[in-house]
């Protein structure tokens, strides 16, 4: 039990440290993305850091893995560069009972994947509805007033001013031009003295106009429409992101009950039971592949072992594509890409008994 605690200490330091650096790398990354999108206004600004928040739990189902993986090579590789493992071979410390612990060390990362994989869905269902809504807020968080600022459909606004948190402006008018070739008239004019952000009886986000006028008319027409209003509607296009075909959404119990009505949801369920069964497969490749020469330095299996991540993540990767697409309707199971690797470690580990023997 006291080799278990030191051995356990050396793996899970070294994990919490891999992690947070390549969460750090990656969650940069993605604070690029949501920035360039908030940029252009196709998100608000305020939502990005809660956007990048709910992205987290998703990211880390994949890094854990990586990185409790990771963290056995360059652990254990200190320990055999340092001849620390050596001594504790010589103690009685087996191979198969290295693995043994390294087994009990990553049913701590299955459990916590598994914790992970149950709560993504809740975590995706918000980041959707927030990206669904978040385009009637895009439009009220990129007004500037006293600037006329060109929207979709051909349409131009100007405001005088905006209170600070952008839910209320006064002074509107809003140029619309009509692309309906049976109406007689070809631009809308519309005045009104407020402008508000409300949300309506469909619980969705809409900008309410008070107190205007409107003025309908052609360019060198000799008439023009005219009318009065108490309460009016901007309409804004609906955002592009629709979530309804997102299975991330979806609950594990839920694809486990309808993965055979269609391809992409059987997919999606042997994503989420391959990320949890990861760390396990991946015990078998770095309990022998950390085994280092003291000469050759800690760090010498690394490029090996990365290789192999690589083959086996990218594997999963398109396994999972060409299941949804439907592509290979006879080769639906993704436990042929873990039993690869799994008789992958499994030689590298017999070859090393074989070796010692």
């Amino acid at each position: 039990m006291l080799v278990f605690r030191y051995l356990a200490k050396e793996v899970f330091v070294t994990l919490l440290a891999l992690t947070v650096i390549l969460m750090f790398i990656i969650v940069s990354n993605q604070l690029v993305s949501y920035l360039n999108r908030a940029a252009s206004g196709r998100i608000p600004g305020m939502l990005v850091l809660k956007l990048l928040l709910l992205e987290m739990p998703n990211l880390l189902t994949v890094l854990l893995p990586l990185g409790f993986y990771m963290a056995l090579m360059l652990a254990f590789g200190r320990l055999y560069s340092e001849n620390e493992m050596l001594v504790l071979h010589a103690c009685g410390l087996s191979t198969i009972k290295l693995l043994q612990y390294t087994l009990v060390m990553a049913m701590f990362v299955v459990v916590s994947v598994a914790l992970m994989v149950h709560f993504n869905p809740n975590f995706a269902s918000q980041r959707t509805r927030i990206l669904q809504t978040s385009g009637m807020k895009a439009f009220i968080q990129m007004l500037s007033p006293q600037h006329f600022q060109e929207l979709p459909n051909q349409q131009v606004l100007y405001i005088d001013a905006i209170n600070r948190k952008h839910t209320q402006a006064s002074g509107l008018f809003l140029a619309q031009r009509n692309s309906d070739p049976s109406k007689t008239w070809q631009w809308q004019i519309i005045a009104a003295n407020a402008m508000e952000m409300k949300r309506n009886a469909h619980n969705k986000d809409e900008v309410v106009m008070t107190n205007g006028q409107i003025y309908r008319m052609s360019p060198g027409a000799l008439s023009a429409q005219y009318g009065t209003f108490t309460h009016g509607v901007i309409k804004i296009p609906e955002p592009v992101l629709q979530g309804k075909n997102d299975f991330r959404t979806m609950s594990t119990m839920e694809l486990l009950a309808k993965r055979k009505q269609s391809m992409a949801l059987n997919a999606e369920f042997q994503w989420r039971l391959s990320i949890i069964i990861m760390a396990l497969v991946l015990v078998f490749v770095a309990v022998p592949l950390s085994k280092v020469n003291p000469r050759d330095g800690k760090f010498s299996k690394i490029l090996p072992a990365i290789l192999v991540f690589l083959i086996y993540i990218n594997m999963l990767f398109i396994w999972r594509d060409k299941l949804s697409e439907g592509n290979w309707p006879h080769f639906n199971n993704m436990i042929m890409v873990h039993l690869t690797i799994l008789l992958f470690g499994v030689w590298l580990l017999w070859n090393q008994k074989r070796k010692l023997s």
